[in-house]
Order: structure tokens, then C-alpha cells, then sequence
């Protein structure tokens, strides 16, 4: 079962990324390696958040 990562927004909303593994996921984020480094980051439902936007990052179940 796939693991979700779960992001907080500035504006206070979370959005959620379905990864393979969560603490793999996160440490990819944490370190800017993988998508995350770039200026916008592509949610599962093809939203585009912007990598500034974001407050916090955990491993979490899926917000759905």
C-alpha cells in the first residue's frame, strides 16, 4: 500500500502526494533532490503547487 506525503500550504491547506515510500519520499523533499526542486510540484490530482508555498512536509495517511 502506497504512502502519502502530506504538505501544508501557506495558506493553511494540506495536498498530498501518493508515493511508494513515505520516509524515502520525505527525505527526497528535506534534501531538494527528485521534483523538488523546482519551482512548482505536481500533486497526485495534477495540481501545481509552488515549492515556495509550502510550510511543512510529513509521512501521513492520505487526505481522501
Amino acid at each position: 500500500m502506497p504512502d502519502s506525503l502530506i504538505l501544508t500550504l501557506v495558506t493553511g491547506e494540506t495536498v498530498s502526494l501518493e508515493v511508494e515510500d513515505g520516509r524515502a519520499e520525505l527525505e527526497r523533499f528535506l534534501s531538494g533532490d527528485h521534483e523538488y526542486t523546482r519551482e512548482w510540484i505536481k500533486i497526485d490530482d495534477e495540481r501545481l503547487v509552488r515549492r515556495e508555498a509550502v510550510v511543512s512536509a510529513r509521512i501521513g495517511e492520505d487526505l481522501d
